[in-house]
């Protein structure tokens, strides 16, 4: 079916199978049986009826099924009502039966009646009109002046360049050399999808000083431009042209200022929509499938109508972009140019240009939530947590706590202050998983392009970042693995990313195997821990040598070789112990000799790390494991960790440490009739290996 132009209400259909039904908006829950579907399928009109065409495109039905539109409000919210056809009697929690459901949002059109009991129109589908802008004029205008929580804009430090669309001649402005210190200006989300058509170059910076090339900027940028002038900002932000991209030492300097550049912004201009920088964002958006106007009735028979809209799939091209993460979570106010419509976000809440509002701290498509709170970077670095959102007056109750330094002295004397830290690490796990869910123009900016969100949350409760974690309950931290389902990717072979230890030193998406941060048993213990950075404007990004020193429980395992993957695998002796290898990096071996160094357990599991033993006293992490606490089928290998550390008395210290060698060395001590096993981890810019010392 062609994609369907214009508003919503404008080109709305309705014939006499629509006009049987009446739909009562004062009833949460309502349903209606159309008939069967043979005998709808026979009646005049039938044909070119939406409300039963958009069903019969989906089902298999035949033709006694009797056929049901049921309506309701989606958790008795006020402004949000959906409805459903299907056959009769439908389970709504069968997933067989739900792919042959035919889903619509209920909407009230503008000026229609309905509105009192349906305070929801349907989305603003123009949305690079004067209509919409003067919307989002409205949004920036209430943000400002009524929500405490959310930064103010003036006496905000301007990047070190922008562009100046205030006049017909658009040029950059080095606002150091021009002396602009705070001025409101405008940041550009986008995806770049390729090459830039225009980059600002060192062979170009004095010439886009004095003008720039607006003809040839792409369309995404010239919509970009529309906008800030639209909000009556004069300065607008473009990394592309902003920042010298064949200057290394200028892009270090701009990355490392990332949180400012974003944080301090007016506002972000999110274009969701655009795959290249080439698509431009403000065309006016298109609907799937035509709308269907039914009858409405409400508050003692008061008429009105309401409208059948299908939102298309949202599965906008930005969530997929990797930079684009900390763009959004570091924005104070996002202004959003989405697949169906336009909307708005700050610290204060959500807005939508029609369509159904997301709830106050519900998940937006790919980025990272926490059930029952707000997932905002901005809060946890300006108040010290992350606030429970339930409740907006619990949001406004936390904000002044978190302000007034309250909320420290009360949970110092509660004694939950270490739940506190707990609860950003876990958020910051959240961030990381949906993160590396998405892709990098260049492998080796893992770290570059989350830099600013880390530096923005760091306090100095969470102790030292250390290349993509926290020094702060380090140990559970350790606990990543490759994501079910991420192919495992070749190991980074040029150059010194991060430690092994450390998630950033491979490719691909990574989850957190354990997020029940302060309700696991950590049996190993962390003895010491540092990282060096390449110099500290890169302390968030680049690193030459890392270290962490842990003391734990040990036991060998001889990996084998599955002939049909050609992967190493666990033995059958050991078939309920779940291994992870990090990487694609050993298809030419037969078997692999490893150690598995216990971290922690919980009620069910006990989770360790994978070490490989490099047959010269070397070693580095190559994976995770779990087992189970008991049964029979890993008893052995429980057994084996216990038996050294009792019998043989038998500890196992495990120093995973990174030098300018980058090597990972152990040796084995004898002292006082105990052994203890020391196991370096360290690192260069060519090889990663554990070595051990007298």
């Amino acid at each position: 079916m062609a994609a369907i132009t214009g508003g919503a209400a404008e080109i709305a259909h309705s014939c006499s199978i629509c006009d049987q039904v009446v739909v009562n908006l004062d009833d949460r829950i309502q349903s209606c049986i159309l008939g069967q579907l043979g005998e709808l399928k026979k009646r005049a009109g039938a044909e070119q009826c939406e409300l039963l065409q958009q069903y019969v495109s989906l089902t298999k039905a035949g033709p006694e099924v009797n056929v049901e539109l049921r309506l309701g409000r989606y958790r008795n919210r006020k402004d949000d009502m959906r409805a459903f056809v299907a056959r009769e009697g439908w389970d709504e929690d069968d997933e067989e039966q739900s792919h042959e459901v035919q889903v619509f949002r209920v909407y009230a059109p503008a000026n229609d009646p309905s509105l009192k009991a349906l305070p929801i129109q349907p989305p603003g589908l123009d949305i690079g009109s004067e209509r919409a802008f003067e919307k989002a004029r409205q949004w920036l205008k209430t943000c400002r002046n009524k929500h405490s929580g959310c930064r103010s804009s003036k006496g905000n430090p301007l990047p070190t360049r922008v562009i100046d669309v205030s006049g017909e001649k658009i040029h950059l402005i080095d606002t150091r050399a021009e002396g602009l210190k705070h001025e409101k200006y405008v940041t550009l989300s986008y995806c770049w999808g390729g090459p830039q058509p225009v980059t600002t170059t060192k062979a170009t910076l004095d010439q886009h000083l004095q003008v720039l090339p607006a003809g040839e900027f792409p369309q995404t940028i010239k919509d970009a431009i529309t906008v800030t002038r639209a909000l009556k900002v004069n300065y607008l932000w473009v990394d592309a042209i902003c920042i010298v991209q064949d200057d290394l030492e200028d892009k270090a300097v701009e990355i490392s200022r990332m949180t400012d550049i974003y944080n301090f912004s007016y506002v972000t201009i999110s274009a969701s929509t655009a795959s290249t920088c080439s698509d431009g964002f403000l065309q006016t958006r298109k609907l799937e499938k035509t709308p269907i106007r039914l009858r409405a009735e409400f508050s003692r028979n008061k008429k009105g109508s309401v409208l059948l809209v299908t939102d298309p799939a949202s599965d906008e091209p930005i969530h997929k972009r990797g930079w684009t993460m900390q763009e959004h979570l570091l924005a104070p106010r996002l202004l959003i140019f989405g697949s169906l419509c336009m909307e708005f976000r700050c610290l204060g809440g959500n807005e939508r240009d029609g369509g159904t509002t997301l709830p106050f701290n519900a998940q937006q498509s790919g980025m990272p939530a926490m059930e029952g709170r707000v997932a905002s970077v901005l809060y946890t670095a300006k108040y010290g947590g992350v606030p429970d959102a339930r409740r907006k007056s619990a949001l406004k109750r936390n904000t002044f706590l978190y302000r007034t330094g309250l909320m420290s002295l009360a949970l110092k004397i509660t004694g939950e202050q270490n739940e506190l830290e707990g609860v950003v690490i876990e958020q910051w796990a959240s961030i990381v998983e949906a993160y590396t869910q998405r892709t990098l123009g260049f492998l080796d900016d893992r770290l570059n392009a989350i830099s600013g969100i880390a530096k923005k949350m760091h306090r100095a409760e969470l102790g030292e970042y250390l290349g993509g974690l926290f020094s702060y309950k380090l140990l559970p931290q350790l606990m990543w693995s490759r994501a079910e389902g991420q192919t495992p990717l070749p190991r980074p072979s040029h150059g010194y990313r991060a430690p092994s230890w450390s998630w950033a030193s491979i490719d691909g998406q990574v989850t957190f195997r354990n997020r029940m941060w302060n309700s696991v048993k950590v049996t190993a213990s962390l003895m010491e821990f540092n990282i060096q950075p390449m110099s500290e404007m890169k302390k968030y990004t680049e690193y030459v040598s890392g270290m962490v020193r842990i003391s734990g429980d040990t036991t060998a395992l001889k990996l084998v070789t599955d002939p049909a993957t050609c992967e190493l695998v666990v033995p059958q002796s050991h078939t309920d112990l779940s291994l992870t290898l990090d990487a694609q990096e050993f298809q030419d071996v037969s078997s692999l000799d490893v150690y598995l160094l216990q971290i922690l357990h919980d009620s069910l599991e006990v989770r360790g790390l994978v070490l490989q033993d490099n047959s010269d006293g070397t070693f580095r992490r190559i994976g995770y494991c779990e087992l189970p606490r008991y049964g029979d089928a890993t008893a052995k290998l429980r057994e084996g960790w216990l038996e050294k550390e009792f019998f043989d008395h038998l500890v196992s210290q495990l120093l995973l440490q990174r030098c300018i060698k980058l090597r990972l060395l152990i040796l084995t001590t004898l002292f006082l009739g105990c052994y203890y096993l020391l196991v370096l981890l360290d690192s260069d810019k060519s090889l990663t290996s554990l070595r051990a010392e007298n």
